[in-house]
């Protein structure tokens, strides 16, 4: 066992209860602040020959805003406090420390949180009152399931009216180029009729390719109708 080790047996003996003496008057609640540590602690120290020194190891800050329209600083310090004896034996111990403020006073307080549990954790320094959290659990407030986001899906696409066979849209198209139709009225049909298929569709009977059917070429669909019609296709009539 090291001096330090020993040495921290012997406050642990010396050091006693403290009391909680203080009370929090916004919130009701009775504590033991860190004057009431250092006083308990400081004598025993000199008297033991040890000391203890703090280093932050991480450090957060936010502001939030206040019911009253001010801002508070919260801090959060990470920090390791080592224990030192005479022949250079020294002993860490890392404790968290939180505190707000509205000023700039919230990494001091942070500081003093940490330091005030780290000696009350590491000698095991017992109270008169109720600290146990066996006697304190509050109920969870569960929390409403989140609904999943709304599916944006592209809007279906209206199925056009096709006629049964092959061969009564061929005919179709005949009866329309016969009553002189333009290519624009043609191309108008297809579409409407399902002889131009869309991209999705599965239908191969058309003998346009998906080139022509995407850029709705008009000499290819004039083409391709007497291609069909002249029977390359040999689709009954």
């Amino acid at each position: 066992m090291s001096k330090i080790h020993s040495v921290i047996l012997k406050v642990m003996a010396d050091v006693g209860a403290i009391e909680k003496g203080r009370k929090n008057q916004q919130q009701g609640y009775s504590f033991r602040g860190i004057d009431d540590a250092y006083a308990a602690f400081q004598p025993l120290f000199v008297r033991h020959g040890m000391f203890v020194f703090p280093t932050v190891l991480k450090s957060t800050r936010e502001e939030r805003a206040t019911k009253s329209g001010g801002t508070m600083t919260y801090t959060t310090l990470e920090v390791r406090h080592t224990f030192c004896a005479e022949d250079g034996s020294s002993f860490d111990a890392i404790t968290v420390g939180e505190a707000m403020d509205s000023g700039d006073k919230s990494s001091n307080k942070a500081m003093s949180a940490a330091m005030k549990y780290a000696l009350l954790e590491v000698f095991c320094v017992p109270t008169e009152g109720d600290n146990d959290t066996e006697n304190h659990s509050p109920n969870p407030v569960s929390r409403a399931p989140v609904a999943p986001p709304a599916r944006r899906d592209s809007p279906a696409r209206p199925t056009p009216p096709t006629l049964a066979t092959a061969g009564q849209r061929a005919k179709m198209i005949q009866r329309l180029l016969e009553a002189g139709n333009t290519a624009k009225q043609l191309q108008e049909f297809a579409v409407k009729t399902g002889i131009i298929l869309s991209t999705e569709s599965a239908e191969t009977d058309w003998p346009l390719d998906k080139a022509a059917t995407d850029k709705a070429s008009m000499s290819a669909i004039l083409d391709a109708v007497k291609k069909f019609l002249a029977g390359e296709d040999n689709v009954p009539m």
